[in-house]
């Protein structure tokens, strides 16, 4: 079991883990606390993560922004993923292709579902995530391509 996948296990057992694992993940990477988001479940090659509606979320539509939603799916896919490949491997996002259902409004929770298996060293696998409304609706659809190779290979990565 990877390390991020293994401090999640220990961390959600504790009342109001969801929440601790997220406040710390965000703390390592602030730029996903502007949606402030809940992560749900994690386990390899599944990744759930919520994100309640608030005003700072919408454009001038009301409708939640182009940008917030990116950034959801993009939390979502890499959990996903980081959760998912083994010790000393390392991973690097290098597409993300987006497909708008309907008009996101609303609390919004997204779903990353993959097969682990399919992730091999010094290839690109596509991960779809599926963001949802409240009401169960499909309303985006997301891939994001990540390349995987080893750990020391991943400064030569950004070819």
């Amino acid at each position: 079991m990877n390390q991020l996948l293994s401090l999640y296990d220990r961390i959600s057992r504790l009342p109001f883990g969801g929440f601790i694992f997220t406040k710390a993940m965000t703390l390592r990477a602030p730029y996903f606390s502007a949606i402030r988001p809940l992560v749900k479940d994690l386990r390899s090659g599944y990744c759930e993560v919520a994100m309640r509606d608030h005003r700072s979320l919408r454009n001038k539509f009301g409708k939640i922004s182009t940008g917030a939603v990116c950034t959801l799916s993009d939390l979502t896919g890499r959990l996903a993923i980081d959760a998912s490949v083994p010790t000393g491997w390392r991973w690097i996002a290098k597409e993300m292709n987006i497909q708008y259902c309907k008009k996101p409004y609303g609390n919004l929770h997204a779903i990353c579902t993959f097969d682990p298996s399919e992730i091999a060293i010094d290839e690109y696998i596509s991960v779809p995530i599926k963001i949802f409304d409240s009401s169960g609706n499909t309303v985006v659809r997301v891939n994001i391509s990540f390349y995987i190779c080893s750990e020391r290979n991943y400064e030569y990565m950004y070819v």
